[in-house]
């Protein structure tokens, strides 16, 4: 019996053991992986593309196909026009051709090829009041429908401040105020105040842009008489201060950068190039103001790559080519999302006065007066 019972427990814990082998293993919950249920998005939910997008992104395929775009400008030369010109081959793979020139020389170039009727420029980019006047020529078409522009929320100055009509289009602002060499001018001598440059010291060591041209001295003095700042007849007392006239508020930077005038009345987008490079020039900040003013551009009209001049435009209004502007150039930005690159002598605070519309009339009407119609 002892020998059957003993049997039968060995044969009892073999069969469990086999049981245990062949049952099914059970997992914790804890240690278990579970495969995720894929998650299928009705098509109805993802966004559709619309009209303006379709529209923009044919646009964007015809300029790829022109693969040129050709640039009659004032300031966007030498490191300037080359990073911006890389910028916009980088994104796209077009090609910029830049022409550097005065904006009245260009100007001139432009009605020839229209009477020619053989374009040359896709974009003509200068002072407001040239690119203004360039619309007021018939040169120009509307840009008011550029993606960027439709961005309300974006800017720190609206680019279509300059023109509600959409030709000229504002792609970055300046400063127009009296500048100084530091190493020429101590601190204690350094003007407050647009009257302290009437002061006989100041006669024969200021320049100042030449009055007669659209970027010239009246361009930062007249909002200021406009708006009662200034009092009526300061531009012929300050003419008596034997002021030696320049061709351009840039050649005014240059010529404190070399120490050649004490002061001068610039733009800091044309001083600050000079500072970047570490030229001893600062910018004052006048009691009674500091202007602000613009450079804009045009689309130009029957342009040989006017898709690739409308992408550019565009993308010079972007986030993506508004740093690489400021950056280059040392200076502002339109948008609110690209930070100032202005240099340390081009930071002032203070009073800033915009230049209005009507100011921005009453320049371009002068200039059309001497230099189109003269």
């Amino acid at each position: 019996m002892r020998t059957t019972w003993i049997k039968y427990l060995i044969l009892s814990v073999v069969a469990g053991l086999l049981l245990m082998a062949c049952s099914p293993r059970t997992v914790s919950p804890t240690t278990a992986t579970v495969a995720p249920t894929p998650v299928s998005v009705p098509a109805a939910t993802l966004p559709q593309p619309t009209s303006q997008d379709i529209a923009w992104a044919k646009v964007v395929e015809a300029a790829k196909k022109e693969g040129k775009v050709t640039l009659y400008t004032y300031t966007f030369i030498g490191d300037i026009g080359l990073a911006v010109a890389k910028g916009f081959k980088d994104r796209y793979g077009i090609t910029v051709d830049i022409i550097g020139g005065r904006g009245a020389e260009q100007l001139e170039r432009l009605k020839t090829e229209q009477r020619m009727r053989q374009m040359v420029a896709d974009i003509f980019e200068s002072a407001s009041t040239h690119t203004l006047n360039a619309k007021k020529m018939g040169l120009t078409i509307n840009s008011k429908d550029l993606p960027a522009l439709q961005e309300k929320d974006a800017w720190v100055l609206s680019p279509a401040n300059f023109d509600p009509d959409g030709h000229a289009i504002q792609y970055t602002y300046h400063l127009g105020a009296p500048h100084i060499n530091t190493k020429l001018v101590k601190i204690s001598d350094e003007p407050k105040s647009w009257y302290d440059i009437l002061n006989p010291s100041w006669k024969g060591k200021i320049v100042a842009p030449d009055p007669t041209i659209s970027t010239g001295l009246y361009n930062y003095l007249l909002p200021l008489m406009s708006q009662g700042l200034l009092r009526k007849g300061f531009v012929e007392e300050f003419a008596a201060q034997k002021i030696t006239l320049a061709r351009s508020p840039r050649d005014v930077s240059d010529f404190l950068a070399r120490g050649e005038y004490p002061l001068g009345i610039s733009s800091t987008s044309d001083s600050a190039v000079f500072m970047a490079e570490g030229a001893p020039v600062k910018v004052l900040a006048m009691k009674e103001g500091i202007v602000i003013s613009g450079l804009a551009f045009d689309v130009i009209k029957d342009s040989p790559s006017p898709n690739a001049a409308r992408l550019f435009a565009n993308w010079i209004l972007s986030k993506e080519g508004q740093t690489i502007q400021a950056k280059a150039r040392s200076s502002t930005s339109m948008r609110k999302d690209v930070p100032n690159s202005l240099p340390e002598g081009a930071q002032v605070t203070g009073k800033l006065v915009d230049t209005t519309s009507d100011d921005i009339e009453k320049l371009s009407s002068a200039f059309a007066d001497t230099v189109i119609r003269g």
